[in-house]
């Protein structure tokens, strides 16, 4: 059965001041994160950002590693950008999209028929060679100082390798498909996300409405007009079937304050009306497409 996963992810609030050139790849979201131009990912994952400025799939690949790995084609994610407001935490609702494949991030350099994404900046590699055996760990949509650590445990199969192992070829900053880890030859794991761009799938919404607010480290409170209370009701609501309460944040969590993500199964024929009846309501509110 299909699921539907709820995915916060945070947009920074960047301090607006002199830009400057485009030369770097990050510049051009980062004038759009001071801008507030809409709530994109500092490192545009998922990538909302190159999805509306390349008019192509909306992808995911560098955060949450731990939902890419679960979520499989036909299952939809709704995802929640969540900004940070000195003592407060704003939510908007982003977008509903379902996923049509995964791939491998080599695919992307590898395979021609995803060459239009090597220009998206949610990637953690780039290959050295001309036959994609040697790999050098980069990171196009964030300044170098702001890379991840982890960044090869996000690229391989879910626990496949052993957590220090991954540490420590990491830290190389480079990997081959020679190399091995933790005595297991290294491959590449299908979980760079790839979102269905037909209209009864997705919906990105143009100006995200503000859905919530929490105050670190309690728990989200909704909105109290009637859009938030009816994007509640199809979301977070349905996740708690069982009368056990659901929340976006975790009491008490700071660092990680969003996992494990909610999540729920349902029918084909559910998920459709679901998903139908969603799109119609934000359509019915006035909610544009982008």
């Amino acid at each position: 059965m299909p699921k539907v996963f709820l995915s916060p992810y945070i947009s920074v609030l960047l301090e607006s001041g002199h830009v400057g050139g485009c030369a770097k790849s990050f510049e051009p979201l980062h004038f759009a994160l001071k801008e507030r131009e809409w709530p994109y990912d500092y490192g545009d994952d998922p990538s909302f950002f190159c999805r509306r400025k390349l008019n192509n799939a909306l992808t995911w690949g560098v955060c949450r590693a731990d939902v890419r790995n679960q979520v499989q084609p036909g299952d939809v994610v709704v995802f929640f950008a969540f900004t940070n407001l000195g003592e407060q935490v704003e939510y908007r609702l982003s977008a509903i999209a379902t996923v049509e494949r995964k791939i491998r991030q080599s695919d992307v350099f590898c395979n021609p028929s995803y060459r239009d994404y090597t220009q998206y900046l949610n990637l953690l590699v780039r290959p050295l060679d001309g036959v994609g055996k040697e790999w050098q760990h980069y990171e196009p949509g964030s300044p170098e100082k702001d890379w991840h650590g982890d960044w090869l445990s996000r690229i391989v199969p879910f626990r496949f390798f052993s957590k220090p192992e991954l540490e420590r070829q990491a830290k190389i900053h480079r990997v081959s498909t020679d190399s091995y880890i933790d005595g297991k030859q290294f491959r590449f794991g299908s979980n760079y996300v790839l979102f269905s761009q037909h209209k009864d799938q997705t919906f990105v919404i143009s100006d995200p409405p503000k859905v919530a607010h929490a105050v670190p480290p309690r728990a989200e409170v909704w909105n109290s007009d009637r859009l938030s209370g009816e994007i509640y009701g199809q979301t977070v609501k349905k996740a708690q079937p069982d009368g056990v309460q659901r929340t976006l944040r975790l009491d008490n969590k700071v660092q990680q304050p969003h996992s494990p993500p909610i999540r729920w199964e349902i029918s084909e024929h559910e998920l459709h009306s679901w998903r139908e009846t969603f799109f119609e309501l934000l359509l019915t509110h006035g909610l544009k497409r982008c």
